[in-house]
């Protein structure tokens, strides 16, 4: 904990060091949290801090972020988001990006960012946290696999059946959201349920997708980048190796694509102390049970932060930098998706079956199914394309 809290404050104050104005994401997480608490600690005056909150209730998280900036006594500033503020958004996204990324959170990213800018040039985030100290649901659901696996057979099929029946909710992170994904994930070869859990489309999905002739040429491997970044690493301990993927993976694939993206397009660099190599080093030498024990996610930074910040901000259940995609889908986005999704849109691509997405939109329009993230990769993809491939 010594080492760790060392590590943290000199990493935050090196990137304190700015010729032109600077403030911190705050969100009201133990991440972002953290980083005000040392940001804080290491400036005379009071640092400004920076976060949005939105209408719908279980996205929002202003309220923590307010309580954290209070306690701390930073110079907070917050703005509350419309659906429609978002909404608008969505069809400059391809402008955003010179390549497809399906992460929805862009939007609120790229809100903040934007909200931020117009105070500082420069932003801390909590990016890698998650990533170092195991912080995500998939780590707790790799341990419930692992009990659920010695679960008799036929006791999980009846268990199966009842999840699959269970009514779509379309808040962040729904019960029944949480627990089909976990089933979507849990067939298959162990090692990849993570990146079964992190994707979109599983392999008998996407053989339904892709027109025949696109989905013979394709590579059949889906996991060949993550037996790869395993090899990379010499480590008796399987979980410890998770933490690598996730770094190789998630971290620098997706998340650290988007933050860039979004906070370049308004002008703000992005700072993430947690990414210190000397501070990731650290980290990535300790045993796993110092990053979850038992339940517990971010075991040794909550033991760290926990008498340094409020207990229900170090202890509270992950929220997630989320949109209500699922709703929106139906609702407000709906004639956008079937426009973008359009048979005649998908058969300019050449690569897709258009009456599946066709029989995805079906679903999700009528409750059926919660395919928000199905739907929204594909979306993200045509936009890209549209936006891109103007030949």
């Amino acid at each position: 904990m010594e080492r760790l809290d060392n590590l943290l404050d000199e990493s935050v104050k090196m990137r304190l060091i700015s010729d032109v104005p600077l403030g911190i994401f705050l969100s009201g997480g133990l991440d972002s949290s953290a980083i005000a608490y040392y940001a804080q600690k290491n400036s005379p005056v009071p640092v400004k801090t920076f976060s949005i909150g939105f209408e719908e209730k279980s996205f929002d998280e202003s309220a923590y972020a307010r309580k954290a900036a209070k306690f701390l006594g930073t110079d907070h500033y917050e703005k509350k988001f419309f659906a429609r503020d978002m909404l608008d958004l969505v069809p400059r996204i391809a402008e955003l990006l010179d390549e497809p990324l399906a992460d929805a959170s862009i939007l609120p990213t790229y809100l903040l960012s934007k909200f931020t800018r117009e105070k500082v040039t420069v932003a801390l985030g909590g990016d890698g946290g998650d990533e170092l100290f195991a912080g995500y649901p998939t780590f707790q659901a790799e341990k419930l696999a692992s009990l659920y696996e010695k679960i008799p057979a036929a006791f999980r099929n009846i268990l199966e059946k009842i999840i699959r029946g269970l009514p779509v909710g379309y808040g962040n992170f729904s019960l029944d959201f949480k627990l089909k994904k976990f089933l979507g994930g849990f067939g298959g070869a162990p090692q990849y349920r993570h990146q079964r859990w992190l994707g979109s489309f599983q392999k008998a999905e996407k053989e339904k997708l892709f027109r025949p002739e696109i989905w013979r040429e394709l590579p059949q491997d889906d996991f060949e980048e993550v037996d790869r970044y395993h090899s990379e690493i010499e480590s008796d301990s399987r979980k410890n190796s998770l933490i690598y993927e996730y770094l190789r993976t998630y971290l620098m694939d997706e998340v650290l694509v988007k933050v860039d993206r979004a906070t370049m397009f308004n002008a703000l660099e992005a700072r993430a102390p947690f990414l210190d190599y000397r501070l990731v080093d650290f980290v990535n030498s300790l045993p796993y049970n110092f990053k979850s024990r038992g339940w517990q996610t971010k075991y040794l930074l909550k033991r760290l932060m926990g008498s340094k910040l409020p207990k229900d901000i170090v202890f509270r259940r992950k929220k997630g930098f989320g949109v209500p995609l699922g709703e929106w889908l139906r609702k407000d986005l709906k004639d956008f998706c079937n426009q973008l999704l359009s048979e005649e849109e998908i058969s300019k691509s050449g690569f897709f079956n258009a009456d599946f997405i066709e029989r995805l939109k079906s679903e999700h329009f009528s409750g059926k199914k919660d395919n928000r993230k199905l739907l929204w990769n594909l979306m993200a993809f045509q936009l890209w394309q549209n936006n891109w491939n103007k030949n």
